[in-house]
C-alpha cells in the first residue's frame, strides 16, 4: 500500500492479503512472514527501521483487531460536498492504513481546523507495529496517544463545531485526517484495553457530551434569536480547553453560563421549539449518568481521548434515530 492512497479501504486490502495467503497455505500458523521497514539516510544509504518476524496467522489477526480498534468509537457523521456541484453528501471516519497513522499523528492542527505544518514526532514504522506487535500497547500507545492528543486536539475542536454548526466539512487534501483521527484515538484506546462500550459511560466521555449539546443548544438559540449570528466559539466548544485540564471546573462554568440558554428553550414556541426541548432532554439524561459517578480533578491523556470522543460524537437526533 502507497500511504497517498487515499481511495484505498483498509478492508479491502486485508481480506485480499488474507484470502492470498491461504492460497498458500490453508493454515496460516504454519507461514512465516518477515516485515521490515526502511529509512532512506542519504543518497546512498539506507537503514532497516523495523524488522520483525510473524506467522500469516498473526497478520490476519492483526488486520481483524486493527478494524474492531478503529470501529472503537463512537458514531460519527457529517456533511461534506458531494459529487454533484451543489449537493451535499454524508461523510463518516475511515480506517487509516498502518503507515498513515505517522502522517496523521506528526500533523499540526490550527483551531482553525486548519494545517500547514508538520513534526517528526513519529516514525513511519510506528504505524506497523501497532498493526502487529501484541505487546505494543505498554511500550509505545502512551507515546502516540500524547503525541494525537498534543497536535490534534485543535483539529477535534474545529471538528465538533463544524458538525454542531450543522456547517458543511470541505474534505480536501486534510480531508482524509479528518476522517483518520477519531478511528486512530479509537484504535489507541483498544490497545489500552479501553473499549467504547464501557467508555461511552465513564465521565469524562459524558462531559465532553454536555459540551457537544450545550453547543448544540447554543447554535439553535444563535440561529433563532440572533438571526444566525454565530459567534467564533460556540458555548461548549470555549470551555473545552477547561476540561482538558478541569472536567469540574468546566461543568461549574458551564452551569453559569448556559441559564440563560435552558430558559429560552423551556419556552421557545418557534419552529425549533421541539429540537431544544430534546436537547433540554438530552441535558437530563447525562446529568443523571454523571451524577452517580465521581469526576476527576484531572485527566490522563486516555480520559482526554475519550472526552474528545464525547465531544464529536453524532449529533443528538440522530444518535437517537440509531440507537
Amino acid at each position: 500500500h502507497r500511504a497517498d492512497d487515499s481511495d484505498a479501504r483498509f478492508e479491502n486490502y486485508a481480506k485480499d492479503v488474507i484470502t492470498c495467503l491461504k492460497g498458500i497455505k490453508p493454515n496460516l500458523k504454519d507461514v512465516e512472514l518477515r516485515i521490515f521497514s526502511l529509512r532512506k539516510m542519504d543518497k546512498a544509504r539506507t537503514k532497516v527501521a523495523f524488522h520483525r518476524n510473524y506467522s500469516a496467522q498473526r497478520l490476519a489477526d492483526a488486520a481483524i483487531e486493527w478494524q474492531q480498534g478503529c470501529a472503537n468509537i463512537p458514531i460519527l457523521e457529517f456533511k461534506t460536498w458531494g459529487e454533484e456541484k451543489g449537493k451535499t453528501t454524508i461523510a463518516s471516519t475511515k480506517t487509516p492504513f498502518p503507515l498513515q497513522i505517522a502522517d496523521c499523528l506528526n500533523r499540526v492542527w490550527k483551531l482553525d481546523g486548519t494545517s500547514k505544518s508538520e513534526v517528526l514526532a513519529i516514525p513511519k514504522s510506528a504505524g506497523i507495529e501497532l498493526l502487529l506487535d501484541e505487546s505494543v500497547s505498554m511500550r509505545h500507545v502512551p507515546h502516540l496517544l500524547s503525541v494525537a492528543l498534543q497536535n490534534g486536539c485543535n483539529l477535534f475542536l474545529s471538528l465538533g463545531r463544524a458538525i454542531h454548526c450543522n456547517e458543511v466539512i470541505k474534505l480536501d487534501a486534510n480531508g482524509k485526517y479528518k476522517q483518520f483521527m477519531p478511528a486512530i484515538l479509537g484504535i489507541l484506546l483498544w490497545k489500552l484495553g479501553i473499549r467504547k462500550e464501557s467508555y461511552m459511560n465513564n465521565p469524562p466521555y459524558l462531559v465532553g457530551r454536555m459540551l457537544k449539546v450545550a453547543d448544540e443548544l447554543h447554535a439553535v438559540y444563535c440561529k433563532e434569536v440572533r438571526k444566525n449570528n454565530l459567534p467564533p466559539q460556540l458555548l461548549g466548544n470555549a470551555l473545552m480547553a477547561a476540561a482538558l485540564d478541569s472536567p469540574t471546573q468546566a461543568l461549574s462554568q458551564l452551569a453559569l453560563r448556559i441559564a440563560p440558554y435552558l430558559g429560552w428553550a423551556r419556552t421557545n414556541s418557534t419552529e425549533s421549539a421541539g429540537l431544544s426541548r430534546f436537547y433540554l432532554k438530552e441535558f437530563g439524561i447525562i446529568e443523571e449518568k454523571l451524577r452517580n459517578n465521581e469526576l476527576p480533578q484531572r485527566l490522563d491523556d486516555a480520559a482526554k481521548a475519550q472526552l474528545l470522543l464525547g465531544y464529536i460524537s453524532n449529533n443528538a437526533q440522530t444518535e437517537a434515530t440509531n440507537n
